[in-house]
């Protein structure tokens, strides 16, 4: 996928101004010529259907063609060498491309270029055998996914994912039959990926019949031995028509904590903007304040670790990317978090029926301020999160029960 962007090239090398699947230059010069690259090139999802009519909407991105036809849109991607279209769900489009192409190319050439992406594409699946048993016996497929070695490899796979970042005095693993409180998470209404707006829900983080498998189900914090909060990183959105209603550019900060945060370090210039909907450039969110639906999580932390007391509290954070830690890590005794794996294999780790052994993937930031002067082209250039014991979250970072790994 050569992404939606418009790629501002030296004139030189090329003067178009439009989305990099439309791009001869970077498909056909450089990928397909330079670099000769003979795989399977597929455009970005909607790229040939037409433009929304505000921003945030989820609809076609068909930068720098907007005046064309969906069918001639299609035209110059197979002309570039694409292979797939993907979003683009109408036959008579493609028809409709097909026929200009024959037109305009003659059809022994143009049928060529089409056969040309059927070989790639075919070629990627004969290679992977699909032709030699072309037949799915549904039962056979039924036994393969119940395979009990299999599903013993995708469980292991989950539980090696998962990364241990603290554990005070030995807090984990906990031991099993005692009283647990697992405190509800509220989600704050919010604008979802499709510009949906959801209301404001609670969420079990987890069954009641699959927390009696491991310990008691405690009615308050105070009759708990211990308690387990189970979070999400922060879940902010970074744009608001709200905000261009009020004579803003819509762009809000995507906050990586939970508490409002405010982009006073931010660029004062964005380095890139342009929208076709928009008659600026500049998609600076610098002094805009963002605040995140979920920052419940962190008052179900806080409210855990003054009704607990001494007890252990263990923050169990399901990591969409990366967050501020201080925020959370001075309150919780254990911290253990993942990147989407299921509660069983989560309990499993607290209670110690595995042991973690996972390590970060990503730099945990020291602040907001640290990643608004970082870099994005640029790895490992903000402070990165130091904890009471001095672990240093960064990349690789991760403990067992004896320890850092």
């Amino acid at each position: 996928m050569p992404y939606y962007t418009v790629s501002c090239l030296p004139k030189e090398l090329s003067d178009q101004r439009v989305g990099n699947s439309y791009n001869k230059y970077l498909i056909q010069d450089l990928l397909r010529g330079q670099y000769g690259y003979q795989g399977i090139v597929c455009t970005d999802w909607g790229i040939t259907e037409d433009m929304p009519q505000q921003v945030e909407q989820f609809a076609g991105k068909c930068y720098g063609v907007e005046h064309l036809t969906a069918s001639e849109r299609c035209l110059i991607l197979i002309e570039n060498g694409i292979d797939q279209i993907a979003g683009t769900v109408s036959q008579k489009t493609l028809m409709e491309a097909f026929g200009l192409g024959i037109r305009k190319n003659g059809q022994e050439q143009f049928e060529a270029r089409i056969r040309q992406s059927a070989y790639r594409i075919l070629l990627k699946l004969i290679r992977l055998g699909l032709f030699e048993n072309p037949y799915v016996d549904l039962e056979e497929s039924r036994n393969i996914l119940r395979d009990g070695q299999s599903r013993a490899a995708g469980y292991a796979a989950q539980l090696k994912s998962a990364v241990l970042l603290k554990n005070r005095n030995g807090t984990l693993p906990l031991s099993e039959k005692i009283k647990i409180y697992v405190p509800r998470r509220v989600i704050q209404n919010k604008i979802d990926f499709l510009s949906r707006k959801l209301p404001t829900y609670q969420v079990q983080p987890v069954s009641d019949a699959l927390l009696s498998q491991y310990a008691q189900m405690a009615g308050t914090p105070e009759e708990a031995d211990a308690a387990i909060v189970f979070m999400e990183s922060p879940d902010s959105i970074g744009y608001l028509r709200s905000d261009v209603e009020q004579g803003g550019n819509g762009y809000l900060p995507i906050s990586l904590q939970y508490r409002p945060y405010k982009a006073t370090h931010a660029r004062e210039v964005s380095i890139a903007g342009g929208d076709p909907l928009e008659a600026f450039c500049n998609r600076s969110y610098q002094n805009k304040t963002s605040v995140v639906c979920n920052e419940q999580d962190l008052n179900n932390l806080l409210e855990m670790r003054q009704a607990m007391g001494n007890k252990p509290v263990i923050a169990c954070i399901r990591m969409n990317h990366p967050m501020v830690m201080g925020e959370v890590e001075p309150c919780a005794d254990a911290i253990l978090v993942e990147c989407g794996i299921s509660k069983q294999a989560m309990l499993d780790l607290i209670f110690g029926r595995e042991e973690p052994s996972g390590r970060l993937a990503f730099a945990l930031p020291k602040d907001m301020e640290g990643l608004e002067r970082h870099m994005e082209d640029t790895p490992f250039d903000y402070p990165v999160y130091e904890d009471e014991f001095h672990g240093r979250y960064g990349f690789f970072f991760g403990m067992n029960w004896s320890g850092l790994l």
